[in-house]
């Protein structure tokens, strides 16, 4: 990362070098001549387009923004872009970067619930059918040993109280467990049968509902991202948009953005990254682990009644620029998105 001091030689390289050259007047022409660059404009320009890349005249001068410096400076930028949001993305030069929390988005959109719901009945279907495959192909005396185990494990966990050693012990057993159950699902599957069958079956209904969620969220974040597109692009304004995953917050004190990216308005007050994975808890013997959780087709029903975010929300202070979240309430996806959803999700779930 180069310093202050060499980017500042960086600039004042390229700023002579602009005042060095020359442009060419009257090309083809009889009067056809060289002379000296609109240096003013192109510094007028260079600062114009630093402003729009960090969101905003004052972000540029946050350092020390009552300067006379900075007055001149404020002056220069809002006499060659304007005041508007508009018209300073237009002098952006670098992609408008969007920190977009998908889950927490859908989740506000009541479809997340719907995910948790059915993986949550699918997972269950799959426990269910699970034991019964091992409890047919076991052998008595494997049967016999997964009973001892759980009935000791439950005995050394306690409610919670459990030592260093008990636990250490009860780890030692559910290896021991996982041994067992991993070699009686070996020989069910090489023998095959209705349980086997049924098994694979609700394996397979596990993954198609998290296959499921995940092309949900990859087709909320496009449809939000053709829309903040259809949307600048309405407006004159022809830049790159990104969409960037939200930092995960490690020290306790918040999640911070920079200057460059913005969170989407509602979704900062509650990222999902930072709620914590609601996997089904299952006995430590039990094989596979179950999976996340996703909708029934009650709950499908029921976010028909889910009211909808409009673009017209208004934006959170202190995240991102103000060019951002105003980019960010120009459009979101919401009723079309959820209702054409909501009928996949009858489709497609919930079996």
């Amino acid at each position: 990362m180069p310093t202050d001091t060499e980017l500042i030689d960086a600039a004042v390289v390229a700023f002579t070098a602009i005042a060095r050259s020359r442009r060419t007047v009257g090309a083809g022409t009889a009067h056809e001549h060289a002379e000296p660059v609109d240096f003013a404009e192109i510094a007028c320009q260079v600062l114009t387009s630093a402003a729009a890349n960090v969101g905003g005249v004052e972000t540029l001068l946050s350092g020390r923004p009552n300067s006379w410096e900075a007055d001149y400076v404020r002056q220069i930028v809002l006499s060659t872009a304007g005041d508007s949001i508009e018209d300073l993305l237009r002098w952006r030069t670098e992609p408008l970067r969007l920190v977009l929390d998908t889950e927490s988005e859908l989740a506000d959109l009541g479809l997340e619930q719907q995910y948790e719901d059915a993986a949550d009945a699918a997972a269950r279907r799959e426990n269910h059918a699970h034991e019964t495959m091992i409890m047919d192909s076991a052998t008595p005396e494997e049967k016999t040993r997964i009973a001892e185990i759980r009935s000791r494990t439950v005995e050394l966990l306690g409610e919670g109280g459990a030592g260093e050693l008990e636990r250490e012990r009860a780890a030692q057993l559910a290896v021991e467990a996982w041994v067992i159950v991993t070699a009686v699902t070996e020989r069910a599957q090489i023998s095959g049968g209705p349980v086997v069958d049924a098994h694979a079956k609700a394996l397979a209904a596990c993954d198609a509902v998290d296959d499921l969620w995940e092309h949900d969220k990859a087709a909320y974040r496009a449809a939000y991202a053709d829309g903040i597109r259809e949307s600048l692009s309405a407006r004159g304004v022809t830049i790159a948009v990104e969409f960037v995953d939200p930092p995960i917050d490690t020290s306790g004190s918040g999640t911070h953005c920079s200057t460059s990216c913005t969170r989407v308005p509602d979704a900062a007050r509650r990222s999902g990254f930072s709620r914590p994975c609601r996997a089904t808890p299952r006995p430590a013997p039990r094989v596979p682990v179950p999976r996340r959780p996703r909708p029934s087709r009650a709950a499908c029903m029921q976010s028909e009644r889910t009211p909808s975010r409009t673009p017209s929300d208004p934006a959170p202070k202190g995240w991102g620029s103000a060019i951002e979240q105003q980019t960010l309430q120009w459009t979101r996806p919401d009723g079309p998105f959820v209702r054409s959803r909501v009928r996949q999700c009858r489709n497609g779930w919930g079996s």
